[in-house]
């Protein structure tokens, strides 16, 4: 959900917030996972918003396994320490309601820097995990981002790789099937669960849509970009 700048949660909250449930009851409906994102790369400016928005999501699906709340998408250049303060408020507001849901936590660097979170993890709550991104074209994100990745993992910390692509970090660029390849594997080897970015029909790399596909569905080949069709395989494969 998106909470900034214009037409945002903090601007037209009754709006956003049924446009998300519309899609988090579908999901329920349809027995699969769904993140509910507070999708704000500035979350510790706007932590009352945040503490009171996942508490009422808190109370409303309390006892739903398949509902994860992700309560800091992506921040940007802010300390470890920030963050976690923010997620030591946050958390607690989501536990009064539901004592099991899982709940990821963000890092710094756009969910990069999982390593500096792993020497100093949240402590005092159960099934907490951390997203990590990447963009596997990117020629920012190849060992070196893997390795922070590793060692976090090293240390223990659970990760979840909520928003990957296959182009670069901004959305487009090139795909590059052998650097995805390389993640894709990576994350197969550590037994990352993961949601790939981007379901829309927007004309660039990571969008998995042509333009004009329809919203309902039954898409054929036609009707997918390169990453659409390569990101179908790979679920069809996964779930053989």
């Amino acid at each position: 959900m998106g909470v900034q700048p214009r037409h945002g949660y903090l601007q037209e909250p009754a709006l956003q917030k049924q446009l998300m449930i519309t899609v988090v009851d579908q999901a329920i409906k349809n027995g699969i996972y769904v993140l509910i994102d507070w999708h704000d790369h500035n979350s510790h400016l706007h932590t009352p918003e945040a503490k009171a928005f996942f508490a009422e999501m808190a109370k409303k699906y309390s006892g739903v396994p398949n509902v994860i709340y992700e309560i800091w998408n992506e921040p940007e250049r802010i300390g470890w320490d920030t963050v976690k303060n923010y997620a030591l408020q946050v958390i607690p507001e989501i536990r009064k309601y539901d004592a099991k849901n899982l709940i990821i936590v963000g890092s710094p660097h756009w969910d990069q820097d999982v390593d500096i979170a792993a020497a100093d993890p949240v402590t005092g709550f159960n099934n907490i995990a951390y997203s990590f991104h990447f963009y596997a074209s990117d020629k920012g994100h190849q060992d070196r981002l893997r390795a922070k990745g590793d060692k976090a993992i090293k240390l223990g910390l659970p990760l979840m790789i909520t928003e990957w692509g296959v182009g670069e970090a901004n959305g487009n660029g090139q795909f590059s099937k052998t650097k995805t390849k390389l993640w894709v594997n990576w994350m197969a080897a550590n037994q990352l669960s993961s949601a790939n970015w981007n379901l829309t029909d927007k004309d660039e790399t990571t969008a998995i849509l042509e333009p004009g596909a329809p919203v309902n569905g039954s898409w054929t080949d036609e009707q997918l970009t390169g990453a659409g069709s390569y990101i179908r395989r790979l679920l069809r494969e996964l779930n053989k």
